[in-house]
C-alpha cells in the first residue's frame, strides 16, 4: 500500500514489500528554510567525487580535464529518504544522457547508516520492462559498500557501451537509510524484500514510482558539452504528482540538443535550500560546462525582492567556478500580492550582468494578455507547467543553448 501528499503538503509515504517496510520522508513545496551560511556537503567515500573544490576553477571548456573523460548522464538531488528494514532489491531505469564505453554509478545515503550488499547494471531487454546482461558494480574492488550518514560512494567503472538516451536497469541490494526522491517520476522503479539482483525479471515486485539510491551515472566517452539544471518542482518535473522524469524540461532539452542535461532540481526549494545543498547535490556532478538556473518561485511572497537577489548573487559566485551559469526567468504564479515582486524579479534576471545566457521561460508560458497568469494549457494549478507547458519549455531552452 503506498500512501501519500503531493509536493503542496507535508508527506510519508509507507510502502510495504512483501515483509519488508519501507518509510519515505519528504519535504513540503513551501519554500526550504536551510540556512544559506551552512553547506549541507555530504560525506563522500570515494576519492574520485567531485566536490567543487578550488581545482574546479582549472577546468577545460568541455567540463573534462582530458577526452574521453566522464560527465554526468543522469543525476538526482536526493533530498528525503527511503528506510529499508530488511534486505530489499530496488531495481530502477535509467535514461542516460550520454553516449560511452564505460560508467560509474554514485549513490547515496539517508539520514542514517546504508549497507550495500551489492549491485549490478544491465540493459533493458526489448520488451522494454526486464534486465539482460547484468554486469556486477564494484566500490574500490568490493562488492558492496557501507555508508554513514548522508554520504555518497561512487563505483569502480563498469565496462559497457551505452548509446545516448537508453535506459539502463540498476539494481542494487541493500538494507537501512537510503536517500530517495521526493516526488513520483519514475513509474517504472521497483522494489522487492530479498536478494533478487540478478533476476532478469522482479516477478510481483511494488511499484516504487521514485527515485532512490541512486544519485549519479556518469558515463564515459568524448567531451563536450554538459548541463545541470538547478531549480525547485518546476524543474525537477512535477506536474500532476504521478508523473514522468523524461516528461520534464531538462530531459526534453536534453533530446532536442543530443548533449546531457541532468536534474538537479528539488520540490519546495528555494535559493536557500539550493546554497545550503549546492556541494551535495549540483558541485558533485561530473564534467558540467554549464548551469541553468531556474528558481525563486517559491521565495516569492515570503522574502523580499532584494533578499532573493542577494541570494542569487551568491549562488552565481559559487558556480562561476564550476560552469557557465545560465538564468531562467519564473514562469507566471498566479498568486495575488506578489506580480509586482515577480516582475522586478525578472526584470532583473534578464539584465543580470554576470550570466552566460537568459532563457526566458515567461516568454513561452505566460498569457500574452495576462503576463500574470498561464496561456490556455500551459498552466497546471497556477504555479506548475503543464506537459505541454514543459515542452514549450524545453524547446526554448535548446534554442537559446545550441
Amino acid at each position: 500500500m503506498l500512501v501519500s501528499g503531493g509536493p503542496g503538503m507535508g508527506w510519508k509515504s509507507v510502502l510495504v514489500v512483501f515483509g519488508a517496510v519501507l518509510l519515505i520522508n519528504g519535504a513540503c513545496d513551501a519554500g526550504d528554510q536551510s540556512p544559506r551560511e551552512s553547506d549541507m556537503a555530504e560525506t563522500n567515500n570515494s576519492s574520485g567525487t567531485n566536490g567543487g573544490d578550488a581545482s574546479q576553477a582549472t577546468i577545460n571548456s568541455s567540463g573534462c580535464g582530458e577526452s574521453p573523460c566522464f560527465q554526468s548522464a543522469f543525476h538526482q538531488a536526493l533530498r528525503g529518504e527511503m528506510n529499508l528494514s530488511g534486505l530489499t532489491t530496488i531495481r530502477l531505469f535509467v535514461p542516460l544522457g550520454k553516449a560511452g564505453s564505460r560508467l560509474r554509478v554514485t549513490l547515496r545515503s539517508g539520514s542514517g547508516e546504508l549497507e550495500v550488499a551489492r549491485a549490478f547494471v544491465a540493459r533493458l531487454a526489448g520488451d522494454g520492462q526486464s534486465a539482460v546482461e547484468a554486469r556486477p558494480l564494484t566500490f574500490g574492488g568490493e562488492a558492496g559498500a557501507r555508508l554513514g550518514p548522508r554520504s555518497s560512494v561512487r563505483s569502480d567503472a563498469a565496462q559497457m557501451e551505452v548509446g545516448f538516451r537508453e535506459t539502463v536497469v540498476l539494481s542494487i541490494v541493500a538494507r537501512g537509510s537510503a536517500a530517495a526522491g521526493n516526488i513520483r517520476l519514475f513509474p517504472d522503479n521497483q522494489a522487492i524484500a530479498g536478494d533478487l539482483a540478478e533476476a532478469a525479471w522482479l516477478s510481483g515486485a511494488q511499484a516504487l514510482e521514485r527515485a532512490v539510491m541512486v544519485s549519479d551515472v556518469s558515463v564515459e566517452g568524448p567531451a563536450g558539452r554538459a548541463f545541470i539544471a538547478i531549480g525547485d518542482s518546476i524543474t525537477e518535473g512535477y506536474v500532476e504528482g504521478s508523473d514522468n522524469y523524461v516528461e520534464s524540461w531538462p530531459a526534453v532539452a536534453e533530446s532536442l540538443l543530443g548533449l546531457p542535461v541532468v536534474n538537479a532540481g528539488v520540490s519546495g526549494q528555494g535559493l536557500d535550500g539550493a546554497l545550503a545543498y549546492l556541494s551535495a547535490e549540483v558541485l558533485a556532478a561530473e564534467g558540467v560546462t554549464d548551469c541553468l538556473v531556474l528558481i525563486g518561485t517559491n521565495d516569492l511572497g515570503g522574502t523580499s525582492v532584494g533578499q532573493i537577489e542577494a541570494n542569487y548573487d551568491l549562488l552565481i559566485d559559487r558556480l562561476a567556478p564550476f560552469c557557465r551559469v545560465h538564468l531562467g526567468v519564473l514562469p507566471p504564479k498566479e498568486l495575488a500580492g506578489i506580480q509586482a515582486d515577480r516582475a522586478a524579479l525578472n526584470d532583473w534576471i534578464r539584465a543580470h550582468p554576470k550570466a552566460s545566457g537568459v532563457i526566458d521561460f515567461a516568454s513561452v508560458l505566460a498569457d500574452p494578455d495576462d503576463p500574470t497568469r498561464f496561456a490556455d494549457g500551459l498552466g497546471m494549478d497556477g504555479v506548475h507547467p503543464t506537459v505541454e507547458g514543459q515542452r514549450r519549455m524545453a524547446e526554448l531552452a535548446a534554442e537559446r543553448l545550441r
